[in-house]
């Protein structure tokens, strides 16, 4: 018989109220994992077939526990022909409750939230049923006090055994994994967001210095999220995205219509909004809707303005690792967190330019800083330069903002080549009379060095010019030596650039 009907382990009637329950998280669960192969990895160590309240849920799940035992897919069709095997389909409500849940209640991205709902209730039905028991037990006691108690202490423990993995602190219990569990519910690949930037279940921290464009990069970011289009030529995975944010409405206005972002799957938050309340309650608020309204895309900007850290609170480690935690809860969500923060005057290499304490950087599992290069003739190009726990990730990458959005120009070495390539076939010209060497030291002898950006080092213009002698674009002549140092002119038929 359906536990929503069979209430005799509870001690009560169908008019007494009914024991903790969720069908809507039950069934968002269930919907899911038949879905999304990544929700059953991420639920699979949290619950079983008898923590469903909705039996007909509990054998859903089982089925899908079978499926992937037996390493077969997870979909409808695969599930309900389970069923139908076990004679259950028809039970549980047919074809049509299952094409129901995967179309309408599908929610891989909150699945591990909802699970935890249905773990707790589970844990509260149970609580309730050995609490009945320990109530019969004195009833029958007769004066057999020690016997009792015993049997208050062991219901007491067995519960909190069973709540393993949802207690904390406290010296509470905790939930120890094994490395094969992990194996088993973690998968290999890694679930990115943005490729290699931003990763589903992870926090990634974005710092630049003021005004340099972190917000601008921000936006087009997260345009091609709701388009789920390529960012800076690699893959992004589509969905809503919420948007903290300590600007104005008037200036994030401009934002919106530069990247736009004039859509109703881009929600937005404004700091204003929340003057007066802590950090903690409006992380937990922007969790909750970023949860309802399916965002795979959670971007706090900035986080030490929303956190309220003033002065000297932001070098504050403790400061910092509080401000981290509501992120990095977020994260275990299966959202993708971006928190961008301010670089100090003095910048610096990445995960240290950040303004503030070293435990920002140490809670982020990967850390990116938008820089503008030295010497770098147009405004519009920028560096990341990159560090991540999960590799993939370039040192170092080269990108400019175009009237379509961001691109890529490659590895800064690859754009300095690019460049001092075009430098010197300008600066060069086609007949050997013209021939110039790179640098001279004779006063007043043209050469080709001054006639480059002063970012283009000296090795990386030797470095090209051997290119293109060996590209058959140049041509050289002289010994290299002081009377007759090497000279370099276009080779007929290439043109100025090409």
């Amino acid at each position: 018989m359906d536990r929503e009907t069979n209430l005799e382990g509870y001690g009560m009637t169908l008019t007494d109220r009914l024991p903790p329950h969720d069908i809507e998280a039950e069934e968002a669960v269930v919907a899911s994992v038949m879905v999304d192969a990544e929700a059953w990895a991420s639920v699979c160590g949290i619950l079983t077939q008898w923590d469903f309240f909705r039996e007909k849920n509990g054998w859903i799940f089982q089925a899908c526990a079978d499926l992937t035992a037996d390493g077969i897919s997870l979909n409808q069709v695969t599930v309900g022909h389970l069923l139908a095997r076990k004679d259950q389909l028809e039970e549980v409500g047919g074809n049509a409750y299952l094409s129901k849940l995967t179309t309408d209640l599908a929610t891989p991205v909150g699945v591990e939230h909802y699970a935890q709902i249905v773990r707790k209730d589970a844990i509260y039905r149970s609580a309730i049923i050995r609490a009945q028991n320990v109530i019969s037990a004195a009833y029958r006691a007769k004066g057999n006090l020690t016997e009792l108690l015993d049997d208050w202490q062991r219901a007491g423990e067995e519960l909190r055994v069973e709540a393993t993995g949802l207690l904390g602190g406290d010296g509470k219990s905790f939930r120890f994994w094994t490395g094969a569990e992990i194996a088993a519910a973690v998968p290999v690949e890694i679930d990115w967001q943005v490729k290699p930037y931003l990763v589903r279940g992870a926090a990634t921290e974005l710092s630049g210095h003021i005004k340099h464009g972190k917000t601008t990069f921000c936006g087009h970011l997260c345009r091609a999220v709701l388009d789920g289009a390529p960012f800076l030529g690699e893959p992004t995975a589509k969905g809503p995205v919420l948007y903290i944010t300590e600007q104005p409405q008037a200036s994030f206005r401009q934002l919106i219509e530069a990247a736009g972002l004039e859509r109703d799957d881009f929600h937005v938050l404004y700091w204003l909004d929340t003057l007066g309340q802590p950090w903690p309650k409006v992380a937990e608020a922007a969790v909750a809707k970023a949860l309802e309204m399916g965002a795979v895309l959670l971007v706090v900007d900035t986080l030490s303005q929303l956190a309220g850290l003033r002065g000297e609170e932001e070098n504050n480690a403790g400061d910092a690792q509080a401000a981290m935690e509501p992120l990095q809860e977020a994260a275990t969500r299966g959202i993708a967190i971006l928190a961008l923060r301010q670089d100090r005057k003095s910048g610096g290499d990445v995960g240290d330019s950040g303004r503030g304490s070293g435990a920002f950087g140490g809670g982020f599992d990967i850390l990116v800083t938008l820089k503008r290069p030295p010497g770098q003739p147009r405004e519009t190009i920028r560096t990341l330069e990159s560090i991540s726990r999960f590799g993939h990730v370039p040192a170092s990458l080269v990108i400019e903002l175009t009237p379509e959005g961001y691109v890529s120009l490659g590895s800064a070495a690859a754009v300095a080549e690019a460049e001092a390539e075009e430098a010197i076939l300008e600066a060069l010209g086609s007949d050997e009379d013209t021939a110039l060497p790179f640098s001279t030291k004779e006063e007043g002898k043209p050469s080709i060095r001054p006639l480059l950006s002063e970012h283009i080092s000296e090795p990386t213009a030797r470095r090209v010019l051997k290119k293109l002698v060996d590209l058959g674009k140049l041509n050289k002549k002289g010994r290299g030596v002081a009377n007759d140092p090497q000279r370099y002119w276009r080779r007929e038929g290439t043109a100025d650039g090409e």
